[in-house]
């Protein structure tokens, strides 16, 4: 029984002869060809896919999990496709995966992303090619600048977007392309759009309901078929993991299936912890909970440096690492998750496209002007005016839909899945166990295309259909108030003797633009009273799961009303921690290695802390 290894890969390019005097394959997980002008030299590992052609120097490599077409081998089955020259197109590709192809015959050098960029590509030009890899981990990055624009996004909407990265010269490469390495640059076309037609308007919507219904059982089934081993579920109370929960139990015995849920301690109290619980209990199917936060923030801390990637923070790694060697001891087993296209929570819109991005939590740096007081003003503009450059980007990539909830269902699979959610996904879970998300079924998204804005709205049919397929289910007792997390204000203040000694001992390349006295200026500025008036409203939010119900409802009905670009504003603690694991990560350089060697692990620090 070999435990879950991820798939990674980097590749590099250079332009020229062979230094080794011509194409070669070295021992297994390294290979090099030469591709035309191009001198590749490949190395992979984990669960990745390799297959070659000699005889018409075709190789592919598959990052990730194919779904369909699937064999034993993906990359053999890719190749052959993209190799007989047939109608198939990468559209047709199911899966969460990147693939890359160096093509000898055509003389080209391709990675393709998927439709919702769950599986990252990362590349970098310098002076003789190109870097091109899976993992910031184990990019090169010696000698490059750190990019405000990056930073400016992370902190203003706690994720960097626009396909941006902590440094300059790297970026991710953009969903659902083609992107062909060359000596001048990299040339990226889309195979697939993401259009909203409303085709099927007319059409009865008790049709619709039923339609949608079963492309998510098909969606499950498709991915459920890939796996060998145990299936496990991350259930809250809500509608996407729940129903999930069912459709696996109507395609597999129930015993293969577990459920572990968020524990959020005593002085918060569970919220979802309890509906999944009755959900489970009413499904037939093995359920735990398991604690969030063991209380080291700095365990926290230095968990996000690892692993975050510079880009996203995780507040539950106490979790993951408690539960993810446990569900990746086997490789076989997969984990479910119900992430979906349907979008959020309609809000105020002013007629603006900068509105349509608040839609989608993305917002200008006016929500974070209050700590540009903390900064000198040269590190201040250089935040402000390289990330307002970059979401003057996105306000023009808004679409021009006559209904602005098109465009807002747009820039949520764009931005919001593409950046926020799959690169969460990619950083704490995958690194641990396969990572399944039926709802982001190709089928499932082509569908949403042909149904009008207001079925989409408020997730509207998206619960008819799953409503109509589990009804007892679904109207179990569920959490209304989401899950709940620690008070991290009152985490950075009882740890705030090691993030000071943390700032003075370990130099990062993050100084040069936020200084370690910006940041205890800032958490200085919050220590001054026990809890501010918001940390107040909080903790007594955070008493009992029922006003912590209340409390979010009032909150979202807020939102809802009046919530818009100008008027976000991101909250102290949520900063501090972003900065203080970007400061981790940035805190040593990766420097170029040797392409034909193996990258240092990409597998977590540390194992299971606990069992699922």
């Amino acid at each position: 029984m070999a435990p879950f290894e991820n798939s990674w890969f980097r590749a590099r390019i250079s332009y020229g002869p062979s230094p080794r005097g011509g194409a070669a394959t070295t021992p297994i997980r390294h290979l090099t060809r030469q591709i035309g002008d191009a001198f590749v030299e490949l190395s992979h590992g984990g669960a990745s896919y390799l297959a070659v052609d000699e005889p018409r120097n075709l190789t592919v490599l598959v990052h990730g999990d194919v779904y369909e077409p699937f064999g034993t081998n993906p990359a053999q089955v890719i190749l052959d496709r993209y190799g007989s020259g047939s109608a198939w197109a990468w559209s047709d590709l199911h899966g969460s995966v990147a693939v890359l192809v160096l093509d000898g015959r055509s003389q080209k050098v391709l990675a393709v992303t998927d439709r919702v960029n769950s599986r990252k590509v990362f590349a970098s030009k310098d002076d003789t090619g190109w870097w091109i890899s899976s993992s910031l981990n184990i990019h090169p990055t010696e000698g490059l600048s750190i990019d405000p624009g990056g930073i400016g996004s992370l902190l203003t909407n706690l994720v960097m977007h626009n396909n941006l990265t902590p440094f300059r010269e790297i970026k991710r490469l953009s969903r659902s392309s083609v992107h062909r390495f060359t000596r001048e640059g990299c040339e990226s076309n889309e195979y697939w759009q993401y259009e909203f037609t409303g085709e099927n308007r007319d059409l009865d919507r008790n049709e619709l309901r039923h339609q949608l219904r079963d492309l998510l059982r098909e969606g499950v089934r498709r991915q459920v078929a890939t796996v060998d081993g145990r299936l496990f579920i991350s259930m809250s109370g809500g509608y996407d993991s729940k129903s999930i929960a069912a459709f696996l139990t109507q395609t597999v015995d129930p015993d293969r299936i577990s459920a572990v849920t968020y524990h959020h301690g005593p002085r918060i109290g569970d919220v979802d912890a309890p509906a999944a619980e009755v959900a489970a209990r009413f499904l037939g199917i093995e359920h735990r909970t398991v604690e969030l936060f063991d209380g080291d923030l700095m365990r926290v801390l230095s968990a996000n440096a690892s692993l975050g990637q510079g880009m996203k923070l995780c507040k539950e790694t106490d979790f993951w690492d408690r539960v993810g060697p446990a569900m990746g001891d086997d490789a076989t087993n997969a984990l479910f998750v119900g992430d979906n296209p349907f979008g959020m929570k309609q809000r105020r819109y002013e007629g603006q496209k900068a509105d349509v991005l608040a839609l989608v939590d993305v917002y200008p740096t006016a929500g974070i002007d209050w700590f540009f007081a903390h900064l000198p003003p040269d590190g201040a503009r250089a935040l402000r005016e390289d990330w307002e450059r970059s979401f003057q980007e996105l306000v023009d990539r808004v679409p021009d839909y006559e209904d602005h909830r098109d465009a807002q269902s747009f820039m949520y699979l764009d931005q919001r899945v593409a950046n926020f959610i799959t690169l969460w996904r990619e950083c704490f879970q995958m690194p641990y166990v396969r990572v399944l998300n039926p709802y982001l079924d190709n089928d499932v998204l082509d569908f949403v295309c042909t149904i009008p804005a207001e079925m989409r709205e408020g997730k509207a049919i998206y619960k008819e259909a799953l409503e109509s397929a589990f009804p007892d289910l679904l109207h179990l007792p569920g959490s209304k108030g989401g899950f709940g997390l620690p008070t991290f204000a009152d985490e950075i203040r009882e740890h705030q003797q090691a993030i000071e000694e943390s700032l003075k001992g370990q130099p990062s390349r993050l100084d040069e633009l936020i200084s370690p006295d910006a940041i205890l200026s800032l958490i200085d500025s919050k220590r001054a009273s026990v809890a501010t008036g918001f940390d107040k409203l909080r903790a007594a939010a955070q008493q009992l799961p029922k006003r912590i119900a209340i409390a979010r409802r009032a909150v979202r009905a807020f939102k809802k009303r009046v919530q818009t670009a100008s008027s976000h504003s991101v909250p102290w603690p949520e900063l501090t921690l972003q900065i203080l694991a970007l400061r981790g990560f940035l805190a040593r350089d990766r420097e170029s290695p040797d392409p034909t060697l193996p990258p240092p692990s990409v597998r977590p620090i540390g194992g299971s802390r606990g069992d699922v």
